[in-house]
């Protein structure tokens, strides 16, 4: 037997491929490492077009599909993207299994008539297609490649013929349980929710051993329906004629007999529930929001009202929340218009208070569905044009609130977005090369994370705007100070020109940490001001506009709104002397009120005259009521003013009254005078 020998050239290529194994982590973040694609399930046109998040390049032709589709989520560990789709009447649904890369069919599984949701299990190779028309939930399996059970609510135990239809479909965080919501059409005309059991499913056994007892709920519809992060509590909202309501089910509940226990509370007449999510951040945990035809609102995490903000106030007129995404720091969520092309950015920490909602218009019709990149940094809304003929694929930046825009065939009606890691190119694996780590969407090295101003020394630590990461520290770069916990320009911030907290005049710009007039103004007393516009300052330093005058290009005018009057510029809507027109002066103690003289609020109309009744001393108190000689009105009371006294029903000074003395009654002799209360 022969030495076995390697061959040259097999060394030569492992050598390479080592090679550019070390150069791909000297290079740091492999933008090529996570393409971000935007996956568009469109009607009418019956395709799915695939938009690159990065770019908003519509990649290729659309992928034909065959049937109407109805709903798309990604498959991220098996690198596929599944889409739903609605056959001819009498024909089987589909699901489509489309490939990510090259963006192929890879097969098609018929799964039951009417598939109106996807769900894909977070630990099993498994997908789970929920079918309304004949109730029920289709188990794909990725290794076998096909249908492998089919759950059939008819043929639940204890269903009694009762024909549940169901709509909505949610799966624990966990994977195991899936939650069902819709409405018996035929018996109780109730909404219902059921509960597949996956713990006791061995997918060779009987049906009934995975499907717990279905229960009935408040109302007729569901609408909406979320799980919380931990796995605990289901979320279903549901609507009838007298308004909606929240259903909750605690599954740390002990149940007898596998029975569910929903727990409902009505929102009331005026709240009619449209759709539901639930989210977490460090400041109220977790909580959901529900979408209302008037509120916007907020429940605690096991499901109770937490608060409810009214729409008027908060969103422009007419404008009716429908669905609605929330950002993965739980910060924010995107509340598209229900009936026109608007998008509410809504912070739910402000709540109602003043800067909550912003709102942003799109181009073409109302949204039909939208969701969130993984990272928070886009939110991506589909509808339609103005024409009707093709959709819009609209990103949103969270960051700066910039709208970019693009075209695909059809009829958008629903989406999904993927982050999934392109293949290794030296190993076939799909992910990050072997010593890097996904942050974000890219594959980053050691030395990035020290470097990385959006993973500054961990994965998702974002330094503040302004700084920069250095040796996995979050630092102000060369030329800039922290001031007040914010890295600071201070050869450019007015608010901190040349060092932390000096503030430049009123009208300047710091120019090179100095505080300078910027160009077009000059330096009045000290202050910047325009000599073409300021009415202390007009033409030139010192020249001061009369009173109701503008400056207007160096030279004091009278506006267009006042009148000169005498050779005076006088606001005729509120000048006494000149209400209305030139020379009509108003009575003593009237206003002039939009051009008319008019009694202040505070007064009374005495006799034809204006008077204030709190200080009138012949009108104290009420008209005609005269106070005695010497007295004031105060507050409405005659009184004696201090150092006075009432004498024969006159208020006089006893100091110096030569009739009252000293006391009342005691009078001088003739051609004496009262000092001091003393007769002289």
């Amino acid at each position: 037997m022969e030495p076995r020998t390697s061959h040259p050239q097999a060394r030569t290529g492992l050598l390479h491929r080592f090679l550019l194994a070390l150069l791909m982590v000297a290079l740091g973040p492999i933008a090529a490492a996570a393409q971000p694609f935007v996956y568009v399930a469109s009607a009418g046109s019956n395709s799915l077009s695939v938009v690159d998040a990065a770019t908003m390049a519509v990649l290729g032709d659309p992928v034909p599909l065959g049937v109407e589709p109805t709903a798309v989520t990604v498959a991220a560990r098996f690198k596929l993207v599944l889409v739903t789709g609605r056959a001819q009447k009498g024909q089987f649904g589909r699901l489509d299994l489309i490939r990510i890369g090259d963006h192929k069919v890879d097969r098609s599984v018929a799964v039951g008539f009417g598939p109106v949701a996807v769900a894909v299990d977070p630990h099993r190779p498994l997908a789970y297609v929920l079918n309304h028309e004949n109730r029920t939930v289709a188990v794909f399996h990725f290794g076998r490649h096909g249908i492998i059970h089919i759950f059939c609510e008819p043929c639940n135990g204890d269903s009694d013929g009762i024909r549940r239809f169901p709509d909505l479909m949610a799966m624990t965080p966990d994977g195991a349980r899936l939650y069902l919501a819709g409405t018996d059409q035929v018996v109780s005309h109730h909404a219902f929710a059921s509960e597949l059991n996956f713990i006791t499913f061995n997918f060779t056994g009987s049906p009934h051993t995975a499907l717990a007892h279905s229960v009935p709920l408040a109302g007729v519809s569901a609408n909406g329906i979320a799980v919380t992060p931990d796995s605990r509590f289901v979320v279903i909202t549901t609507s009838d004629a007298s308004g909606g309501f929240v259903s909750v089910i605690d599954r740390a509940i002990k149940r007898r007999g596998r029975r569910l226990h929903p727990v409902a509370q009505g929102l009331g007449s005026a709240f009619l529930p449209h759709d539901l999510a639930v989210g977490a951040n460090g400041t109220i945990g977790t909580f959901g929001l529900v979408t209302a035809d008037r509120a916007i609102v907020r429940l605690s995490e096991s499901g109770t009202t937490a608060a409810v903000e009214p729409t008027t106030g908060l969103f422009p007129v007419n404008f009716i929340p429908d669905k609605v995404a929330i950002t993965p720091s739980g910060t924010l969520a995107y509340i598209t218009d229900r009936t026109q092309p608007l998008v509410a950015r809504f912070d739910i920490l402000k709540g109602g208070a003043p800067g909550a909602v912003r709102v942003l218009r799109l181009d073409g019709t109302k949204p039909e569905a939208l969701a969130v990149t993984p990272d928070g940094r886009f939110v991506f809304v589909v509808h339609g044009d103005s024409t009707g003929l093709k959709g819009i694929v609209s990103r949103i930046d969270v960051g700066t609130n910039q709208v970019n825009s693009v075209e695909v065939q059809g009829r958008p009606v629903a989406l999904a977005i993927s982050t999934i890691p392109a293949c290794d190119a030296l190993t076939g694996n799909c992910g990050c090369p072997s010593g890097l780590q996904a942050c974000g969407g890219k594959c980053l090295s050691r030395l990035n994370l020290e470097s990385d101003p959006a993973n500054c020394g961990q994965c998702g630590r974002v330094c503040p705007a302004g700084d920069i990461c250095t040796a996995a520290r979050c630092v102000c770069p060369q030329g800039r100070e922290m001031c007040n916990g914010r890295c600071i320009n201070i050869a450019a911030d007015a608010a901190n020109c040349g060092g932390c907290g000096k503030v430049c005049p009123a009208g300047d710009v710091c120019t090179s940490s100095r505080c300078v007039c910027p160009a077009g103004k000059d330096i009045c007393n000290g202050r910047c001001v325009s000599l073409d516009a300021d009415r202390r300052n007009c033409g030139r330093c010192g020249i001061a506009c009369p009173t109701n005058d503008v400056c207007s290009s160096g030279r004091c005018i009278c506006p267009t709104e006042n009148d000169v009057c005498n050779g005076v510029c006088v606001n005729p809507d509120t000048d006494t002397a000149n209400c209305g027109k030139c020379g009509l002066a108003c009575k003593p103690q009237e206003t002039c009120d939009s051009g008319e003289c008019v009694c202040p609020e505070d007064h009374h109309v005495c006799s034809g005259q204006c008077v204030n009744l709190d200080t009138s001393p012949a009108n104290c108190g009420q008209c005609g009521h005269n106070c005695i000689p010497g007295d004031t009105c105060v507050s409405g009371q005659c009184v004696c003013p201090e150092g006075r006294t009432v004498c024969s029903s006159r208020c006089v000074n006893t100091d110096t009254d030569a009739g009252h003395c000293g006391r009342c009654g005691n009078s001088c002799a003739t051609g004496e005078t009262c000092v001091n209360g003393r007769c002289g």
